[in-house]
């Protein structure tokens, strides 16, 4: 077993489907995330979408002070939450965003439009597994070579990463990517995303 599979088996018993609710721009707010993980999804969002590091400290706090009174009303652990950074060089609030997540600890983050490689040592120390979402081949290789917990690609799903990536490669098939990026490594495809481990994580 890998040790990013070690990982995720924290989740297992919290989640009633293997999903991430997707970080969509503008949409996935605190509602949608707590509605997520409150039954067993995993909720995400993207940190750009709150105004200021404040006010992501805020929906951070809020989100876990609601989970938390959800699970001692079920007696049923929530799924986790999982935050969305934009670590592309046009984000200027990155290291302000990445310090409030810091803070909060988080269980998962997933990273998106450039290399992981600078956020994820302090994630990975805080416990956090880190997913970098790639739109090419390239982009993978780059994520791997990070040393990155997982990698997931839109495929043609769309999305700004795959918009960004503005290559042939990120209209591939799954089973077409995982083969080309990991070459004897085995991994799960699903319908929304591809997911895959890494023994070397």
């Amino acid at each position: 077993m890998t040790q990013s599979s070690d990982a995720l088996s924290r989740f297992r018993d919290r989640l009633s489907l293997p999903l991430i609710a997707a970080p969509m721009f503008l949409v996935s707010g605190t509602d949608l995330v707590v509605a997520a993980c409150r039954n067993g999804v995993i909720g995400s969002f993207p940190t750009v979408n709150c105004r200021s590091p404040e006010q992501l400290d805020q929906w951070l706090t809020d989100i876990d002070i609601r989970l938390e009174a959800h699970s001692d009303a079920s007696g049923k652990p929530a799924a986790p939450v999982c935050a969305n950074l934009i670590v592309h060089r046009s984000n200027a609030r990155l290291e302000q965003d990445l310090q409030v997540l810091l803070r909060h600890r988080p269980e998962m983050v997933i990273t998106s439009v450039g290399s992981p490689a600078p956020v994820l040592k302090p994630l990975h120390d805080t416990g956090a597994l880190v997913f970098a979402d790639v739109a090419s081949i390239r982009h993978a290789e780059r994520a791997v070579a990070a040393g990155r917990s997982m990698i997931g690609t839109p495929c043609c799903i769309g999305g700004i990463t795959a918009t960004r990536g503005g290559s042939p490669q990120a209209k591939m098939s799954g089973g077409m990517f995982l083969r080309t990026a990991r070459p004897g490594r085995t991994g799960s495809i699903s319908p929304r995303s591809l997911r895959m481990t890494s023994a070397d994580a």
